[in-house]
């Protein structure tokens, strides 16, 4: 017998009023606080690749290829158990997404990649100015040890970020790190559009993480709605 997973059903059966149903049992739970958590981890669901879905983990025959959930015709295997609740997330957000055609177009995902790289020459410039600064600085015999000391660590992590940016850059034109691009501009433009989606037809209290703004009673309604279907 496997070990049971909240809202997976012996057999191995899951409807999506299940899933919903355990996402909102535990989120009705949290405080406020620990709502934001919460909805950090549904963020994570949308905009990281699961990992679950291309690498069950060195175990994956025998049991652990055993179908333990289903969830809108995506099979969850008792080898993905630890990454059951972000694997339910993330499908139920991406049918969200293709139902409201929200995937995002080449022009979306253009600008998105544009303002990054935008967004890294301005860091490098920050960190260059930053270095030119530390080197003259460091030329004054007026500093203690410990503030020599300080400046020569600090100008060390800032040559060290500026190697790691030139060899990026380097490889801008590999076709590979190009798709990996692309990709993580997909996942994040999406995840944009879902939470505006959402707020749209749920409103509701919104926080601002790390990721942006995110709709955090929208996601709470959203899976009601789901318990409901």
């Amino acid at each position: 017998m496997h070990t049971p997973i909240p809202g997976v059903t012996n057999d191995g059966g899951l409807c999506v009023k299940s899933q919903a149903k355990s996402a909102l049992s535990y989120l009705s739970a949290c405080r406020a606080r620990a709502w934001a958590f919460a909805a950090g981890l549904v963020v994570m669901a949308l905009t990281m690749p699961c990992f679950a879905q291309t690498n069950p983990g060195p175990n994956a025959a025998g049991t652990d290829s055993e179908v333990i959930a289903v969830v809108l015709d995506r099979e969850i295997t008792a080898g993905e158990r630890r990454h059951v609740s972000g694997i339910i997330l993330r499908t139920l957000f991406h049918q969200y997404a293709d139902e409201h055609k929200l995937q995002p177009s080449d022009a979306e995902l253009d600008a998105f990649t544009d303002g990054t790289r935008k967004a890294a020459e301005r860091s490098q410039a920050e960190l260059e100015t930053q270095r030119d600064k530390l080197q003259t600085e460091l030329t004054s015999s007026a500093l203690s040890d410990r503030e020599r000391q300080d400046k020569e660590t600090q100008l060390s992590s800032i040559e060290k970020a500026l190697r790691t940016a030139a060899l990026v850059r380097k490889g801008v034109e590999n076709d590979t790190l190009f798709s990996a691009k692309r990709r993580h501009a997909l996942e994040w433009v999406r995840a944009w559009k879902i939470n505006k989606a959402l707020y749209a037809q749920y409103g509701g209290r919104v926080i601002f993480q790390q990721a942006g703004p995110e709709p955090l009673d929208a996601y709470r309604e959203f899976l009601k709605e789901q318990e409901r279907n």
